[in-house]
């Protein structure tokens, strides 16, 4: 259910012509953790995250990337 909700949260954030969302194949094969692998690429991409996972946002924040 909360995947599917994230697709429909995605899908209207792609109708927005105001915000660019975009597919990339970048991976972090040395880092575990699935949160630190998302925080990495948005350094890279120098992007912000988008999320309403706590533990995403909270392993953000720790990584002294999130607010």
């Amino acid at each position: 259910m909360r995947g599917r909700r994230g697709l429909d949260i995605l899908y209207r954030i792609q109708k927005n012509r105001d915000v660019e969302v975009q597919s990339v194949g970048d991976d972090f094969p040395h880092m575990i953790e699935e949160d630190s692998r998302l925080v990495e690429l948005g350094r890279k991409l120098n992007a912000g995250i988008l999320t309403s996972d706590l533990g995403l946002n909270n392993v953000a924040v720790l990584q002294g990337y999130g607010c």
